[in-house]
Parts: C-alpha cells; sequence; structure tokens
C-alpha cells in the first residue's frame, strides 16, 4: 500500500497493561507468583511499561477548591479543575509507580482554550514551569514532559500560585530504562512486547546470515531531496473498552472523507470512547487487542472521525494471537503485521529497540518486478514494471534489511541515530510498503497511549519526521540506509539467516 505523507493530528490515550515472562523458578514459587496475580492484581500489574493516572482518581490530593468536573470528552467522562490562582489550590497525583529510579515520559492530558503556566513538582522537588496552549475547554490537548523518578511510589504536583493553571484530565508515564517492556515480577509485558519469543518479529540477526548491499541512496529522484520520516501503526491495546463497530469505507488513498462507511459491518473491536482518527492520507494500519485479550484484529486504514462514533477500514486481515509467531496483517503492500515489527512507546527513552523493525522505501527506485519475498504475502496491486522499477531481484516487500555487524555505531552523532543503527545490527528490518515517492520510513506507535513521534521530540529536542537536510540525526539516516544490507538467507527455516543469535531471545510471556 503507498504511503502518503502527510502530516497528523495529535491523539489520546489510556488504560492499563497486564502479565509478563515465564521463568522456571520451580513449581512452588510459579503457583505463588500466580496465586499473588490474581489476589492482588493492582500491587503485581502497578508497574507496567505505560500506565494511565486519571486525575480525579479516588487516591489523589484535590486541594483547596480544585474539583472534578464533568468533561465528555476526557477519557473517565471528567477532569479536574479550578487549579491555581493560590497556593492552596493544586492537584497531586499519587502512587506513580515505577520499577527502578530513571527517567520517564510523562503525558499530560490538559483542557485549556488560550495559553496557561502549568508548575510541575516530582516528589516535592523543585517545580518546572510548562506553557501550555490549547484551543478549547472540553477536548483534551496534549503534552509530553521528562521527569525522573524514584523505585517505588512517586507523587507529581500540578499547581500555579498566581494565576490559572490548565484543567487535567489525566497523565500517561511511560516507564523507561533497562526494564523496558517487564512486568515487576520479570514477565514480559504483551501488551508493549507482543508475540512468543520464537516469532520472527522478535527474533534476532543471526551469525549465518548472508549481506548483500542493498544499494540504497540518498537522491534527488522526482526533483526533491529524499525524506525521511514516521509511517505511523495505530496500536490500540485496550481490551476493556467500549465496543466500538468498525465499518467499510471504500475511500481508501483516494483523498475522498474516510469517515462515512459505505459499506458493511468489519469487526466490532475496543476502542477507548474518546480516541479520534480524523480522516487522512495516511497508512493507519491498525492493530486492536479484542476483549479476551488474546486476540489482535487488524485493518487498514483505520478512521475514527467522532469521539465515541463508529470507525471505519478499506479492508481486515486475519486475527492472530498475542501469544503467537504470526507475521501476517493489514499491511497492504506486503501483508506483513500492523504490530510486529513497530517501534513502541518507551523504546527510545529505554535505550534500546528490543525487536525488528518495519521499513519502508520507493518501489519505484527499489523493489524489482513484480514479486515479494518471505514473510510478506503479496506485494501491491498496482505493482508492474513501471511502478516497480529495482534492479536486484533480492530487494522488495518482505525483504530483510541489516546494518553489517562491522558498522561503526559510534560513527554517528546522535543518541537515536545510534540506537536505531544498534537495532538494525541486531535485528534488521522488514520492509513492509511502498513510500511512493523518493523517502525512506520507519513504522511507530500512534495509539490511545500517545505517539513515538511525540515521545522522540520531548526526548530530543527535535522531530523524527522529516529532519531538515544537514542536520545531524538526519545525517545518521542518511549513513544508516546507505548502508544498508540485504540478509539474503533469510527464510521461514532461517530466521535472521540462521546460526547464533547475535542477542538473546527476548523473555517468554505468560497468559491465557
Amino acid at each position: 500500500m503507498a504511503i502518503h505523507a502527510y502530516s497528523s493530528t495529535r491523539m489520546f490515550r489510556p488504560t492499563q497493561r497486564l502479565y509478563g515472562y515465564w521463568s522456571l523458578a520451580g513449581t512452588v514459587s510459579c503457583f505463588l507468583l500466580l496465586l499473588s496475580s490474581w489476589l492482588a492484581p493492582s500491587k503485581l500489574f502497578a508497574q507496567t511499561t505505560t500506565v494511565v493516572y486519571e486525575a480525579e482518581a479516588s487516591g489523589n490530593t484535590l486541594s483547596g477548591s480544585v474539583a472534578d468536573t464533568s468533561c465528555p470528552n476526557c477519557s473517565n467522562g471528567k477532569a479536574v479543575s479550578n487549579i491555581g490562582n493560590t497556593s492552596e489550590n493544586y492537584l497531586i497525583i499519587n502512587n506513580i509507580r515505577a520499577n527502578a529510579s530513571g527517567q520517564a515520559l510523562v503525558g499530560i492530558y490538559y483542557l485549556e482554550n488560550g495559553t496557561a503556566t502549568l508548575y510541575v513538582s516530582v516528589n516535592g522537588s523543585s517545580a518546572t514551569s510548562y506553557t501550555l496552549t490549547g484551543t478549547s475547554t472540553t477536548v483534551p490537548a496534549y503534552q509530553d514532559i521528562l521527569v525522573n523518578l524514584n523505585a517505588g511510589s512517586n507523587t507529581i504536583k500540578f499547581f500555579d500560585n498566581s494565576a490559572s493553571a490548565p484543567s487535567i484530565d489525566r497523565i500517561v508515564v511511560t516507564l523507561g530504562g533497562a526494564t523496558w517492556g517487564l512486568m515487576p515480577n520479570g514477565y514480559r509485558d504483551k501488551y508493549s512486547w507482543p508475540y512468543s519469543r520464537t516469532a520472527l518479529f522478535n527474533y534476532p540477526i543471526g551469525s549465518g546470515a548472508a549481506y548483500q548491499p542493498a544499494g540504497i541512496t540518498a537522491n534527488k529522484g522526482r526533483g526533491y531531496p529524499t525524506f525521511f520520516y514516521e509511517d505511523e501503526d495505530i496500536v490500540i491495546m485496550t481490551p476493556n473498552a467500549p465496543a466500538t463497530n468498525v465499518n467499510y469505507n471504500d475511500a481508501g488513498w483516494s483523498k475522498r472523507n474516510r469517515c462515512p462507511p459505505t459499506g458493511r459491518l468489519l469487526a466490532t473491536v475496543p476502542i477507548p470512547g474518546f480516541y479520534v482518527l480524523p480522516t487522512s492520507g495516511q497508512n493507519n494500519s491498525a492493530a486492536i487487542l479484542e476483549s479476551n485479550s488474546k486476540t489482535i484484529e487488524q485493518n487498514q486504514p483505520l478512521t475514527r472521525c467522532t469521539a465515541g462514533g463508529s470507525g471505519t477500514a478499506l479492508g481486515i486481515s486475519t486475527a492472530v494471537s498475542i501469544y503467537g509467531s504470526s507475521t501476517s496483517g493489514a499491511h497492504g503492500g506486503s501483508g506483513l503485521s500492523s504490530i510486529g515489527g513497530t517501534i513502541r512507546l518507551g523504546e527510545f527513552l529505554s535505550g534500546k529497540i528490543h525487536h525488528p523493525m518495519k521499513v519502508a522505501l520507493w518501489a519505484a527506485q527499489y523493489f524489482y518486478c513484480c514479486t515479494y519475498h518471505w514473510p510478506a504475502t503479496k506485494r501491491d496491486g498496482y505493482a508492474d514494471s513501471t511502478i516497480y522499477g529495482g534492479t536486484n531481484p533480492n530487494l522488495g516487500p518482505g525483504s530483510l534489511l541489516a546494518l553489517l555487524p562491522s558498522f561503526n555505531v559510534n560513527s554517528l552523532s546522535t543518541v537515536p541515530g545510534k540506537i536505531l543503527a544498534q537495532a538494525f545490527i541486531d535485528y534488521g528490518a522488514y520492509i513492509d510498503d511502498d513510500v511512493y515517492s523518493n523517502g525512506w520510513a520507519l513504522n511507530t506507535e500512534q495509539g490511545p497511549n500517545g505517539r513515538v513521534m511525540d515521545e522522540f521530540q520531548a526526548l530530543y529536542g527535535y522531530s523524527m519526521w522529516k529532519p531538515p537536510l544537514g542536520s545531524p540525526f538526519r545525517n545518521d539516516i542518511n549513513t544508516i540506509f546507505q548502508n544498508l544490507n540485504i540478509v539474503t538467507n533469510n527464510s521461514s527455516s532461517n530466521f535472521g539467516g540462521g546460526g547464533t543469535p547475535r542477542v538473546p531471545l527476548a523473555p517468554a510471556i505468560i497468559g491465557n
């Protein structure tokens, strides 16, 4: 499916995560772990990778005239208002859990029509002020901030002693560090890091990999320089959200309106009522966890134009198990997964990408006509010799691209460039789509829990979306892509080229 590189609008987030990683600690200890999960889930599951904390929750401190008010477009139908103007009017969100001391990304969902200042203090430390701008007192806006949390329980205070502060709907805390994707009990968090540990989308490059230069170059095809951006996969892991109909809409990538249904019901899936995806030209390949917390429905391009309303899509793919090993999904140019290979929230924050990625290239320059490669199950329906113009028979949908083990990561100048380069060495990336223009793309998460695009901006102070020519990150991206190789012996019986995996396999997950 062609990717149309249009900008998109900030979306909203929530809910909780469960489960994790199976350890062979003995029958008794396993039984006790499982028993503790049944008897005290709030304690066992409190420290997941991404957690929502509602401002109006009963355990928080609402001081002075601060109170919860009705807010139909907020995540729980409420927001906390009247913060500010005096030192007595403040909100403290209590018992924010962290597995270990370190940096966390905090997404603040707030209500403001205009501009206001919000002061934020973590665990009683000196406050930092943030200038927040919004256009509505009924629809939340969003701001990512970085804070340092202690291991265990933390508090975050929101206030302004001299002026009115924005109302707060909720915060979403994404934890980083070495414990990314793991539960406090050591199990892997299936919501952040799905599929079995031996699944292709968790499997590293092997020592037996055979490499062939991919021949990717930065150029001026179609008269403009090669650009780089994020193709966002829509990841909705909220099985307790309201059941939402997704109906057929035939607009696709025609630039017509994707909002109204034009055909039959495709699926009914849990989607938070506040979450909105306006009509756009984006791919919006979506993975949505069903209410059984096991089955992932996938469709493309997901659109939902009204909070609480139904959604639309052009097509739906075969459902897969979150515990399984399937590579199939809704990416129209390859048939590849809508969630496997997606860079998830918290991975840049952790300093590591933990699995193979997905990448898109311009078919007119690189895809050989008119084939595809395992694990892809198809290629674009429009593919012909004028659209797929590459000369290398090994390069096309499904090809595994990687950097040579000898690539010097330290030759790069930016932190995210080094993170991506190491992931290309250890795991590589599978081609899932045609950019349909002179560009390169990596797949990142967008969904009710937030966007990697915004996490990246908050972490590094510059955008992952079309970084300017000559900027340090763009220079790193050019270096990475122009050094990519095809792993020519990747196959269903020889994951990553076979041999010894370059890095350990993912921890296991447990659940039912």
